[in-house]
């Protein structure tokens, strides 16, 4: 791999900022926009301790919105929480260029529908995480477990830059298999959310780890 593939982050939470991490270690360069934690993943990154070794992630570029971004990307990656007041479209829209594939690294049932019907010229990337990851602060994750990621074209299929994009994730440590059925992926993903997210409500907020 090599930094010729450019990817664009949205969201620097626990699930984006430990996956960016992992494309940036593949090869990639990963720039990220961010909200809150801009003035920190600016000034000194994103650390990562992790169960496999602690690591630090410093993005290519940070950026306040897409409105600020520079250049086009190969990927934009979507690790925001897929909420009914968080408008994917809106977020993304001035760094999606001719030639990017929009990744949904997220949870839910049907989210890539919206994106689709937005942009209808761009490949659209499925992305499911299996993973157990907390963000402690701005700029700390805790990779508690596991990690591997299952991803493929939206509706179907596997295309040349979701098998790229498996690969990059493979260069960076982490297992990804490429599937044909990727609406069916996500609804057997749906079973493992089930029980966690509720749980973790019940009890005040418990992390995996104390779930677990």
């Amino acid at each position: 791999m090599d930094k010729n593939v450019k990817i664009l982050l949205f969201g620097t939470g626990a699930v984006g900022s430990f996956y960016g991490s992992i494309l940036a270690r593949g090869g990639a360069a990963v720039s990220a926009v961010c909200r809150s934690d801009y003035d920190i993943v600016k000034d000194r990154g994103i650390e990562i301790k992790s169960i496999n070794g602690d690591f630090h992630f410093s993005p290519h570029k940070v950026f306040r919105s897409a409105s600020e971004c520079d250049e086009s990307y190969d990927y934009i990656i979507v690790a925001l929480k897929a909420l009914p007041q968080v408008d994917t479209v809106s977020i993304i829209k001035d760094a999606v260029s001719e030639n990017t594939s929009i990744v949904l690294l997220q949870n839910g049932i049907n989210i890539e529908e919206p994106v689709a019907a937005a942009f209808p010229e761009n490949e659209i990337i499925s992305v499911l995480a299996f993973i157990c990851v907390t963000r402690i602060d701005y700029g700390l994750i805790d990779h508690q477990d596991h990690g591997r990621v299952a991803l493929g074209t939206y509706p179907g299929g596997i295309s040349a830059k979701a098998g790229k994009l498996s690969d990059i994730f493979k260069q960076g440590g982490v297992s990804a298999d490429a599937v044909e059925d990727v609406i069916a992926a996500r609804w057997q993903k749906l079973m493992w959310n089930a029980p966690f997210n509720p749980l973790s409500v019940i009890s005040g907020g418990a992390d995996t780890r104390t779930m677990l």
